[in-house]
């Protein structure tokens, strides 16, 4: 599906998340209707894709097993956020009773960061060393195997691995990413159709400035944007129903109040 476009700089045959994972993101990640609804829900749960990873899990977890792990990559390096992140914790959005109970009692995920001490150039060495190349969306944004392995350098504004429109992506690496892929335009568009029919901007820093090519060919260009009309038509029918997904849990939420205050 076209979500799997947005997963990552990637072509979707890369992106490894499960089918059913995907389908949820789809209704959760997209949304921008109903904003007042939409900021509690991002303040109550940070990120959409925390939500689709959640939901997978818990509908999972007699396949994951009594003593499931979650090993992520965050690092205190990174950022001031995750430098308050611990090396392990239970994910209490997965627990399934009050105090993450353990097996048969309940069900609980443990959430564990092996390389969070590391810097940037520890994991790029590592990882070359062992034959893993890194993977191409850091070239794509301007990143070369001695930047990533230098031990003196600023991991400050680099380049990230992430969603191809990440919110937090600064504009000049997109760019770039653009540049050296020209197939990526199409996706880029599909934000930039997106900002100009709804006066809403995709990043809070400020609208999509990223350039895709005009001096390309004019079908090549009416091909871009016939691309980007049609997966914008997707997004709005995701929209709709990550709509009713909102409605439904805000009225279930308000049943819970009233008979707790019943009680």
């Amino acid at each position: 599906s076209d979500i799997t476009h947005l997963q990552s700089w990637s072509e979707a045959a890369h992106c490894r998340a499960p089918a059913g994972m995907i389908r949820h993101a789809t209704a959760c990640c997209t949304t921008t209707a109903n904003s007042e609804a939409l900021l509690l829900e991002v303040r109550q749960r940070h990120h959409f894709k925390l939500q689709a990873f959640n939901k997978w899990a818990r509908e999972r977890r007699r396949e994951l097993g009594r003593r499931a792990v979650l090993l992520s990559g965050e690092r205190w390096a990174e950022s001031d956020a995750r430098s308050n992140v611990t090396r392990w914790e239970w994910r209490e959005d997965v627990t399934l009773k009050p105090g993450n109970k353990a097996w048969p009692d309940g069900w609980r995920l443990l959430w564990a960061r092996p390389g969070i001490d590391l810097a940037l150039w520890q994991v790029a060495q590592a990882a070359t060393a062992a034959g893993i190349a890194p993977h191409r969306g850091y070239f794509d944004q301007g990143e070369t195997i001695e930047a990533m392995t230098n031990p003196d350098r600023d991991e400050t504004g680099r380049a990230r691995l992430s969603c191809l429109m990440c919110i937090y992506s600064h504009q000049h690496h997109i760019q770039r990413a653009v540049d050296t892929r020209r197939e990526l335009m199409a996706l880029v568009q599909v934000v930039k159709d997106y900002e100009a029919d709804t006066g809403r901007t995709w990043q809070q820093r400020g609208p999509i400035t990223v350039t895709c090519g005009l001096a390309d060919s004019a079908p090549r260009l009416r091909s871009i944007h016939t691309l980007s009309r049609s997966m914008a038509g997707r997004l709005e029918t995701a929209n709709d129903t990550a709509d009713r997904h909102l409605r439904t849990r805000a009225r279930g939420d308000g049943a819970l109040r009233r008979r707790a205050a019943a009680r």
